[in-house]
């Protein structure tokens, strides 16, 4: 007998091959034709045998999912376990912090971008799963900080003062505002803002 080699297809393992006759399990992906002989010529002649190649799944694949900056906005869930080749990945969903707004999704694999705020099974498979299992990946999530907001500052009546600076912009998350000073004209005095 010349035996068999077994090959597991992607996203699987090779366990053992077992055979029909006795319960003898061979581990070697190569099933040698000294292997057979010892299962399908113990009598000194050959007798019908199958020899089964058994395989199993490879282990859970990490997909991880993450904030480029956790001040900025947060992302939920922060990973998922998938397997291999039967698995469905789930997705995650990127939430900006108040006074930032979400970019985009890039990842460790290639140089794909994602403007969905909520990353889909479609989107992960084409990046996670392009060699048609999925690899573990890492998937980022950017924000940006919201425009400018304006903040006036305004005389109840112009007749009985001035403000200066009558306006200013301000990061809404990061910035400060300067604030402005009050003057009464000639006459009158400052009440209250």
């Amino acid at each position: 007998a010349k035996g068999s080699t077994a090959t597991a297809k992607p996203g699987y393992h090779f366990v053992n091959w077992t055979n029909n006759i006795d319960a003898t399990t061979t581990t070697d992906t190569t099933l040698t034709g000294a292997q057979v002989d010892a299962v399908a010529k113990t009598s000194g002649a050959y007798v019908a045998t199958i020899f089964t190649a058994h395989f199993a799944e490879n282990d859970p694949v990490t997909i991880t999912y993450e904030s480029a900056d956790a001040a900025t906005g947060s992302v939920t869930p922060t990973s998922e376990n998938v397997a291999p080749a039967t698995g469905t990945a789930t997705g995650s969903t990127a939430t900006a912090k108040p006074g930032y707004h979400f970019v985009n999704w890039t990842n460790s694999s290639n140089a794909t971008t994602t403007t969905d705020a909520t990353l889909s099974q479609a989107q992960i498979d084409a990046v996670a799963k392009a060699s048609g299992v999925y690899v573990a990946t890492t998937f980022t999530a950017h924000f940006a900080e919201n425009d400018p907001t304006p903040i006036t500052y305004a005389c109840a009546d112009g007749t009985m003062g001035t403000v200066a600076p009558s306006s200013e912009n301000v990061a809404p998350a990061t910035g400060a505002a300067k604030g402005s000073t009050a003057t009464a004209k000639p006459g009158y005095h400052f009440v209250n803002w």
